[in-house]
């Protein structure tokens, strides 16, 4: 059985970072707001929305993937009553954000019984 080496490893390594595909999310983060617009062509698969973050008012865009965990009629709720939303995400290699999960902003309680 060889040894190998920690310079095979290093380059081992350096190949699989390499190949990682344009898909490859180069942000990931979170971001509070209110929902502004939808976009569906269901009731039953949000394709994406628009949100007003709450912290700056930037405008953001967001496509989603697969199943972010709210309906299309719950965050209609969200958008109709300016309700704020909970949107985890990524920027692709092409700059899109794209929600990954979205979900309820639960309000914060600052007040001591």
């Amino acid at each position: 059985m060889k040894k190998i080496t920690i310079t095979s490893l290093i380059s081992i390594l350096l190949i699989l970072i390499i190949s990682c595909n344009e898909s490859t999310p180069i942000c990931i983060d979170i971001c509070h707001g209110n929902v502004i617009a939808i976009d569906n062509s269901s009731l039953e698969k949000l394709e994406g929305f628009t949100l007003a973050e709450l912290t700056t008012d930037k405008i953001i865009k967001f496509r989603t993937i697969g199943d972010v965990g709210i309906t299309v009629t719950h965050m209609k709720e969200h958008m109709l009553i300016a309700e704020p939303v909970s949107v985890t995400f990524y920027i692709n290699s092409e700059g899109e954000y794209m929600a990954t999960i979205v979900a309820d902003l639960l309000p914060t309680d600052n007040t001591f019984n």
